[in-house]
């Protein structure tokens, strides 16, 4: 039987007494009472007989065969926040920085034959680099077989289209691609082996949050009127959403423009009701029920989906098999994955484990940390109610249980951190 831990906060300061540790090679700050809580943690793995690993073990970094990070982040976990430290990070370390430009429909699940592509382009760009892209795990390093080409006639269509059924009716795993040229089309009919590529592995990174939490926060953010002013600069056609939906965007501005009046302390709860609202009525917006498979503006449900891939197997919200495919492409493919609620230690195993990119990253961090706090601040979000977020986290079990397996880890490569009693080895 598997045993999970509930990880102590190990990053959360205590009151005012902060310190620099440094005698494991550990640079970052933290309070006494988190350092001192490190023993109680490991008492608690060797109890539940798990094995902290050295950090050599659970360093993935090792494995990449190239210096690319990729990082194919989930929405609503600070992302934006470590985008803007990797860019600051990028001229003092020397790297490349890619980010993917702003979609019109941001589609994070793709079929093969687009997973190639992008997977491709990324292996192509300028090392050391990091590319930044909100898109479900693709695996680099498993092989693509077999690749035809058919020229057909452009009159021969009943062949084409006897030729493609034939195909999908009798071989899984296959795939068209189609050119056009003056005399004929070219049919590229490539054959995937488990859906991945023989390309280079990149150093993967992403950050998961407390579930409920990302779904409030998606919630109000896709609500909020800057978001629109934003969605309209980059495209002038794109329409607004319905009327009725967006009743509850107004709700909410006027709320703090004319309520609250900017005095935050005083403000009528019975008011501002609308995720709470939408909870009780049962809308449909906010059912989150078991294996339920509706994708949406509204649907950004299922953090898991990210690390899970693009295979049907990975929609089905909070299910089982989502949830264990998710853990072990973290455990086997992912560098490290961060926990927005534990910053601290987030940075210190970032600078330690993928230092080739995050060398210095506590120290930019805290020097400019009320600039990074300020990123994607959404100040149209009130307050939720404890009551409705335990509703909630009912129909999260999965959901939680993979970010508490994520940030487990995270802990895991912490303790080994210190464990090692020396400077961190230098992967990268």
């Amino acid at each position: 039987m598997e045993n999970r831990l509930q990880p102590d906060e190990l990053s959360a300061p205590s009151s005012g007494i902060m310190t620099v540790f440094r005698g494991f090679g550990i640079a970052s700050c933290f309070s006494e009472s988190a350092l001192s809580s490190v023993s109680v943690m490991m008492q608690q793995l060797a109890e539940a007989g798990q094995v902290i690993n050295n950090e050599y073990t659970l360093n993935n970094t090792r494995k990449a065969g190239r210096d690319l990070l990729f990082f194919n982040r989930v929405p609503k976990v600070g992302s934006q926040t470590f985008m803007e430290l990797l860019r600051r990070l990028s001229s003092q370390n020397k790297f490349e920085f890619y980010r993917d430009k702003v979609q019109r429909v941001e589609t994070i699940r793709l079929a093969p034959a687009e997973q190639l592509g992008l997977a491709a382009m990324i292996n192509n760009y300028e090392t050391p680099g990091v590319f930044i892209k909100h898109v479900c795990f693709i695996n680099f390093t498993k092989r693509l077989v077999n690749v035809v080409v058919y020229p057909i006639g452009n009159s021969d269509f009943k062949l084409l289209r006897r030729l493609i059924e034939y195909c999908i009716n009798t071989f899984a795993n296959m795939y068209f691609l189609f050119s056009r040229t003056e005399s004929s089309v070219l049919i590229n009919i490539m054959y995937f082996a488990d859906y991945a590529f023989s390309l280079s592995e990149p150093i993967y990174l992403n950050v998961v949050r407390d579930p409920v939490e990302r779904v409030i926060s998606w919630y109000y953010y896709v609500r909020a009127p800057w978001y629109y002013v934003e969605r309209k600069q980059a495209f002038p056609d794109l329409p607004l959403p319905d009327v009725m939906w967006l009743k509850k965007v107004i709700s909410v501005a006027i709320y703090y423009c004319f309520v609250l009046n900017k005095n935050k302390k005083n403000y009528d709860k019975s008011f501002l009701q609308d995720y709470e609202t939408c909870i009780k009525n049962n809308d449909r917006e906010c059912q989150y029920n078991e294996g339920a498979t509706r994708e949406g503006i509204g649907d950004h449900r299922r953090q898991s989906m990210f690390f899970c891939g693009h295979n049907e197997e990975c929609i089905p919200f909070n299910s089982a098999e989502a949830i264990e495919k998710a853990k072990r492409v973290v455990d086997e493919y992912y560098a490290v994955v961060g926990v927005l609620e534990d910053m601290n230690t987030t940075l210190t195993v970032l600078e330690h484990y993928i230092p080739k990119f995050f060398k210095g990253a506590v120290d930019i961090y805290y020097r400019h940390m009320e600039e990074f706090r300020k990123i994607n601040k959404n100040i149209y979000k009130p307050p939720v109610s404890e009551e409705i977020k335990e509703i909630v986290r009912k129909n999260f079990t999965r959901e939680i249980e993979f970010y508490q397996f994520c940030r487990q880890k995270l802990h895991k490569q912490f303790l080994a951190l210190k464990l090692s009693q020396s400077t961190a080895t230098t992967y990268h």
